[in-house]
């Protein structure tokens, strides 16, 4: 059996907020670990805000839509956004030799994101970013 959430936000931080609290009345009834629960919210957290923050070049309203598709064994997420190309995948992986606080700024949201995940796969499509992120269950 496959739980099914769809979220539409603009790229505001008090959407964040409205996202967070659906998140956690959708998580509340599944049997998630506590880890998994907070891998979750942490991706979800950690993408959303970098798409808010750089996504886009002006101020405008702009729309992001947010899939979670859980089923027994995995938790696809999928944030689609048409804000500037951004594929997270090709940013380099923070120089480890170099003081935490130096590297703050470089990317650890989405080095983060890409300890926690199973596979993660991005693309371009109609103007529109598409990244896709699975966690085992």
């Amino acid at each position: 059996m496959s739980n099914t959430l769809s979220i539409s936000l603009q790229n505001d931080r008090e959407d964040l907020t409205k996202v967070n609290r659906a998140l956690t009345e959708f998580l509340t009834p599944i049997e998630l670990s506590p880890r998994i629960n907070n891998a979750v919210n942490l991706v979800i957290e950690e993408l959303l805000m970098n798409i808010v923050q750089h996504g886009y070049e002006d101020a405008d309203a702009h729309p992001i839509d947010l899939d979670l598709d859980i089923d027994t064994e995995r938790i696809a997420i999928t944030f689609t956004d048409g804000g500037v190309a951004f594929n997270p995948l090709a940013l380099p992986r923070p120089d480890q030799s170099r003081p935490a606080m130096e590297r703050i700024e470089n990317g650890l949201g989405i080095n983060l994101v890409r300890r926690i995940r199973k596979a993660m796969e991005y693309r371009r499509e109609d103007g529109k970013n598409i990244l896709k992120i699975w966690i085992d269950r």
